[in-house]
């Protein structure tokens, strides 16, 4: 999951724009480490980010272990990455990046301790007709886990497996993941900032030892049948959890001219972006027949 938010603050004089280096790189315990590296641009630039491929990029557990990331070559994937990332839970990591121009970009951010999902089942699932020829599924989901900490920050991702029909209705056997769309949450709005794939937290402003989620939602069987209910707890560090909070922010605001501007966090010394790292707990549930 990768967003691009850079851009210039005087978009006409762009005899005098001059390009930043950019960083975009998240950590995911037991999983990957990638770092996508480019330039920024003036907005009256069309034309698309291109990474940059030669650089130096290395990464530092805690001031000892030092892994250096290669640049994977394929053009879907246009990082620099590991294959996995066994870190220990709080452990620091520093990203270290030089250029071939000799200019660097440097970054900290720390491994969080996983949260782990208690309970999760999908209750509530029943028909209801909409059209002649047509009729959505409503359901709910209900899911909980324990707070330990003041100062923990989470992003909470569901979403549903489907398998295609054919024509005549039948299963294909071909399977698919999709973030679940027409959600609606069942507790404090206030809580949860709005973030378009899934919803943030941060645990300071919830009360209580334990989050419990109720959502509802819906889809339209007609050319597909619905397969587990997936759900994604991320523990996030900090800098996680302020990026895409602010992200999100400009983007809810991106069409109106009178908002505010939206600052982006950023925590790269020597240039612009993020890299923050997050520990995921995974759970999937049936539905009912």
């Amino acid at each position: 999951m990768i967003f691009f938010c850079i851009g210039c603050e005087d978009d006409y004089k762009t005899e005098d724009f001059s390009p930043d280096y950019f960083v975009v790189s998240e950590i995911a315990a037991d999983s990957t480490a990638k770092v996508y590296l480019g330039q920024t641009k003036s907005l009256t630039d069309m034309s698309e980010f291109e990474p940059i491929k030669d650089a130096m990029v290395s990464l530092i557990v805690d001031k000892g272990e030092i892994e250096e990331l290669k640049y994977s070559g394929a053009s879907d994937e246009p990082y620099y990455k590991t294959e996995l990332v066994k870190g220990d839970e709080e452990a620091q990591y520093t990203l270290d990046i030089t250029l071939a121009d000799k200019h660097s970009l440097y970054a900290i951010t720390t491994l969080p301790e996983k949260k782990t999902i208690e309970k999760y089942f999908v209750d509530d699932v029943f028909y209801h007709a909409s059209t002649n020829t047509s009729r959505f599924r409503d359901f709910s989901f209900t899911a909980s886990f324990l707070l330990e900490k003041d100062h923990d920050y989470f992003h909470i991702i569901p979403r549903l497996i489907f398998e295609s029909l054919d024509s005549y209705g039948q299963p294909t056997g071909f399977y698919y993941i999709d973030e679940l769309q027409n959600i609606t949450n069942m507790f404090d709005l206030e809580a949860i900032p709005d973030f378009k794939e899934g919803i943030l937290i941060e645990r300071s402003k919830i009360s209580g030892e334990r989050i419990n989620l109720k959502f509802e939602s819906w889809f339209l069987p007609n050319e597909e049948k619905i397969g587990d209910m997936v759900l994604e707890l991320r523990t996030v560090s900090k800098d996680y959890y302020l990026y895409h909070k602010t992200v999100s922010k400009q983007q809810q605001v991106s069409s109106d001219p009178f908002a505010e501007p939206i600052i982006i966090y950023n925590n790269i010394e020597g240039g612009y972006g993020t890299f923050s790292a997050y520990a995921t707990d995974i759970k999937y549930a049936s539905f009912p027949e």
